[in-house]
């Protein structure tokens, strides 16, 4: 598992998460996209978290502030743009390391819970998989 504080400059962050992870190529990403149930969980303060996976690859915001988009289970077409969140830290961490804490802060109530979830959304995910832990906040 590895942290990364958001306050340094962008650049020299990506750059650290790169030399961490020489395995993995970097994706940036431009906004967060999440399930309205999710973001009824954010505005309460109940969701502190958001995992990411991408398979081979680490996929990690383009900035610390980006914009949060409002998504349907049921409708794959639907987004709608909701405001911005703030990310205050993003952990890398393997698939097999995921802790009831972690599924706690993501708006779960048990590990197994995230799990499911995890599989259902991005495919059957491999142990040693990293995935990408973003600390959140509403702005």
């Amino acid at each position: 598992m590895k942290e990364y504080n958001t306050s340094r400059d962008w650049g020299t962050l990506l750059s650290a998460i790169q030399n961490d992870f020489t395995k993995y190529p970097i994706e940036i990403g431009n906004g967060i996209c999440m399930h309205d149930r999710f973001i009824e969980l954010l505005k309460a303060g109940k969701k502190k978290t958001t995992i990411r996976y991408s398979k081979g690859a680490i996929r990690v915001p383009c900035m610390s502030e980006v914009n949060l988009l409002e998504t349907r289970e049921n409708d794959k077409e639907y987004r709608r743009y909701v405001g911005t969140v703030s990310i205050e830290k993003i952990v890398v961490k393997r698939f097999r390391e995921l802790t009831g804490e972690d599924a706690q802060n993501d708006g779960f109530k048990r590990k197994d819970d995230l799990i499911k979830f995890l599989n259902e959304t991005y495919g059957k995910i491999a142990q040693m998989a990293p995935l990408v832990i973003y600390h959140i906040r509403k702005k």
